[in-house]
């Protein structure tokens, strides 16, 4: 369930995401779907080597599927385009810990 006091975007409001209706993200890193008439906590899988294990989401619409990288989503959604840069860095290190206050948009 969405925690309604936690901020949350709508993906489709998100450039390069418009397919995708159904789906929500909060600061938490927490990826929502809204398929079926009922909202659902997606679970995410891991990517990358045993060393850098990032976590990621296979997100479908009627004209497309892709996979999208939670930490990537969580820049798109709540960093301002002017601030975004290139690279996104976990503070603490933990590369599985998309929370919004662990991630910076760095050069």
């Amino acid at each position: 369930m969405i925690d309604l006091n936690v901020p949350y975007k709508q993906l489709s409001k998100i450039e390069g995401y418009e397919d995708f209706v159904d789906y929500y993200i909060d600061i938490n890193g927490d990826v929502y779907s809204t398929k079926r008439n009922r909202i659902k906590k997606i679970k995410p899988c891991y990517a990358g080597s045993k060393n850098r294990r990032y976590l990621r989401v296979y997100l479908y619409s009627k004209k497309r599927s892709i996979v999208a990288y939670i930490h990537v989503l969580m820049v798109k959604a709540f960093i301002s385009k002017t601030k975004r840069k290139k690279y996104t860095y976990h503070k603490s290190g933990n590369i599985q810990d998309n929370r919004l206050e662990n991630l910076i948009s760095t050069d």
